[in-house]
């Protein structure tokens, strides 16, 4: 949300998502315009001016059928990543041997920029494994000229340290809002 939003017209908005974003001239409005949902402070990251070269693990991009056999990832991932590949979003893998463990996508593109969404599955965090996928994904979406931004939470500090680790700079704050689940 920008600036000073009408009542009905964000009330329409949230209707038909489960998040939102507002920076900090207008999240008291936001918030008590729609107090079913929560807010949570979040960083935002511009892209390093050099990237690091990727860990040594294997990376390469996985289809919709590979994340389908995948039967070490917990259910949400495998819904979130399932969901991804369905709508032809390309969805990057590190590998342990031949078992994908990171997972990296484009979770929303424009012009010149394109937002970073990653995981990795629990027992192969802080091992590279999320660091490779990314990195292998920043190198290809800078070949087609595209610069990447990084959210992270405030709750998620493992994704602030991994995107300073990575030569991110801190450049903005705003508001995640997200609709309660109550």
């Amino acid at each position: 949300m920008v600036g000073e939003p009408e009542p009905q017209a964000l009330a329409a908005a949230a209707g038909e998502v489960t998040d939102l974003l507002a920076f900090a001239n207008n999240i008291d409005r936001v918030r008590s315009l729609l107090p079913e949902f929560v807010a949570e402070p979040a960083t935002v990251f511009s892209t390093p001016e050099h990237l690091p070269p990727a860990p040594l693990k294997q990376c390469r991009e996985i289809s919709l059928s590979e994340i389908a056999a995948q039967d070490h990832l917990p259910a949400d991932l495998m819904a979130e990543l399932s969901r991804v590949a369905e709508d032809g979003v390309s969805v990057v893998a590190a590998f342990d041997g031949e078992r994908p463990v990171a997972f990296a996508y484009v979770a929303a593109e424009t012009e010149s920029l394109w937002d970073i969404s990653i995981d990795t599955v629990q027992s192969y965090r802080r091992q590279g494994y999320a660091a490779a996928a990314v990195l292998h994904l920043m190198h290809r979406m800078e070949k087609r000229g595209k610069s990447a931004v990084w959210g992270a939470l405030e709750s998620n500090r493992a994704s602030a340290n991994l995107a300073r680790r990575l030569g991110f700079v801190e450049n903005d704050k705003l508001w995640v809002l997200t609709r309660s689940a109550t």
